[in-house]
C-alpha cells in the first residue's frame, strides 16, 4: 500500500487531476487555461510516481501518458498565449 507520505502524495496527485477535470467540463475553456493544464501536468505525473512506487505498471503508463499530453497542452497553450498577445501589441 506504501507510506503514510506516499499515500498523501498519491492523494494530492489524484485531486489536482480531478480538480482540473471538473474545472475543464464544467467551466469548456480546458484546453486554453494554462492553470487547467498545470494541474493536469503535476497531477498527472505525481500519480504516475505514486503508481510506480506500487509497482503498478499499466497504470505508471496511464498517468505518465496523461502528464505528457497535459505537457504538450502547456506548450501549446502558453504559445497561443504569446501569439494573441503579440497580435493585440
Amino acid at each position: 500500500m506504501g507510506t503514510t507520505l506516499e499515500m498523501s502524495i498519491g492523494i494530492f496527485g489524484l485531486t489536482l487531476l480531478l480538480t482540473a477535470f471538473i474545472l475543464g467540463n464544467f467551466w469548456g475553456r480546458g484546453q486554453q487555461v494554462l492553470y487547467y493544464q498545470v494541474m493536469n501536468f503535476v497531477g498527472g505525473f505525481t500519480l504516475a510516481w505514486y503508481a510506480f512506487e506500487l509497482r503498478n505498471w499499466v497504470f505508471t503508463i496511464l498517468e505518465g501518458i496523461w502528464g505528457a499530453f497535459a505537457f504538450a497542452n502547456f506548450i501549446v497553450a502558453l504559445t497561443t498565449r504569446a501569439k494573441k498577445k503579440k497580435s493585440e501589441s
